[in-house]
């Protein structure tokens, strides 16, 4: 009779839903000189300067050790209110098959109180290895969640912009 419970209970265990492995990105800090704080010897150097310009904002990227200056039309977008941060987050340990090692650059513009990740906003996603801008994205509140859409980069960048987003050897 024994036997027979004890396979019961394994048998049920079999069954007994597991917790799910769910890939969660890492959150990064931003020394006061850009310093990408957390990243891998591999992506380094890592930073990222935003200062004032006479377009608006100027923005230099630089991961594994290459460049990118942002044209105007995405540095723009790093013009946050006084109550609201940049964010950084990425990842390089989940699986290549749909998603480079990214970097995901979160500007909000109103944060929904208690939660810097539900926002109305844009966010900017960089490839970790190359530099490069994998995609741009704008963000609503919605219900109780937030809401993202992509932004063709033709949609709020000129030709001459876009060809500017070209990463080259850091200095």
């Amino acid at each position: 009779m024994r036997i027979r419970v004890a396979l019961i209970f394994a048998i049920l265990a079999c069954f007994a839903p597991k917790p799910a492995l769910t890939h969660q990105d890492r959150i990064f800090n931003v020394s006061d000189d850009g310093t990408i704080e957390g990243l891998p010897d591999e992506y380094q150097p890592a930073r990222v300067v935003v200062a004032p310009s006479a377009d608006g904002v100027a923005v230099e990227l630089t991961l594994s050790g290459k460049a990118l200056t942002l044209p105007s039309c995405l540095g723009n977008l790093f013009l946050l209110p006084p109550s609201e941060n940049m964010s950084l987050s990425g990842s390089w340990y989940h699986s290549r098959s749909t998603l480079p090692p990214y970097l995901n650059v979160l500007l909000p513009q109103k944060s929904k109180e208690g939660d810097s990740f539900l926002y109305t906003g844009s966010s900017l996603l960089f490839n970790l290895e190359t530099a490069e801008l994998i995609e741009v994205r704008s963000w609503e509140l919605v219900g109780t969640g937030a809401q993202g859409k992509d932004v063709p980069l033709d949609s709020i960048c000129s030709p001459k912009e876009r060809e500017t987003l070209k990463p080259r050897p850091a200095a």
